[in-house]
């Protein structure tokens, strides 16, 4: 899987691009929790260009929501 960020005004997103499973999970997690521990407040994660989204992924996102 790769992620490219763009920041938008406040917004940083996060475009996701291949396969988000079991074995990317953990490294999208890390990211997406050390840019809110920097203070990233507005976060998209854009999963248009996903070709899977396992369950081990989507709870990596959700871990960053929460």
């Amino acid at each position: 899987m790769q992620a490219r960020e763009q920041k938008i005004g406040d917004l940083l997103v996060v475009f996701l691009q291949g396969r988000l499973d079991r074995a990317a999970a953990p490294a999208l997690q890390q990211q997406l929790l050390a840019r809110i521990h920097a203070g990233q407040n507005s976060l998209l994660v854009d999963c248009t260009d996903l070709n899977l989204l396992s369950s081990r992924g989507l709870a990596a996102i959700w871990a960053a929501y929460k």
